[in-house]
């Protein structure tokens, strides 16, 4: 009920400008207080665009999980061994990505984004890198 979605116009996801703006205003558009609603009221109105920090720590900052693994390549593969270590469990992750959205429609990439919205994305998940 309270999520205001702004509508991605997917005629347009590869033009390089409409990825810019949409981006932008989306971010803006999400910026709400987790300190001033609920946490499922939050969760609603940011959805995806909830900084993954928010999901591991409170508003002090303080972590309450054990274990927070980074989903970049390197960082992943260097700690997943020791997280399944800790807990007993013999899993290994897959050499190659099997759930992968990039294709050869998808055209654009990290370099495409201006650098007000890279100021953007580095403000809003600053405790996310």
């Amino acid at each position: 009920k309270n999520w205001k979605a702004i509508e991605c116009n997917k005629t347009r996801i590869n033009e390089e400008s409409y990825l810019n703006k949409w981006l932008k205003a989306k971010l803006r558009q999400t910026s709400g207080s987790s300190e001033k609603m609920s946490a499922k009221d939050y969760l609603e109105y940011n959805g995806h665009f909830t900084p993954q920090t928010h999901f591991v720590t409170t508003h002090g900052g303080i972590r309450y999980i054990d274990y927070v693994l980074r989903l970049d390549d390197i960082s992943l593969r260097r700690d997943f061994p020791s997280l399944m270590k800790a807990y007993g469990l013999e899993i290994q992750l897959l050499q190659q990505k099997t759930n992968t959205l990039r294709n050869n429609k998808t055209a654009l990439t990290a370099d495409n984004m201006d650098s007000e919205l890279k100021a953007l994305i580095l403000e809003k998940y600053r405790g996310d890198f």
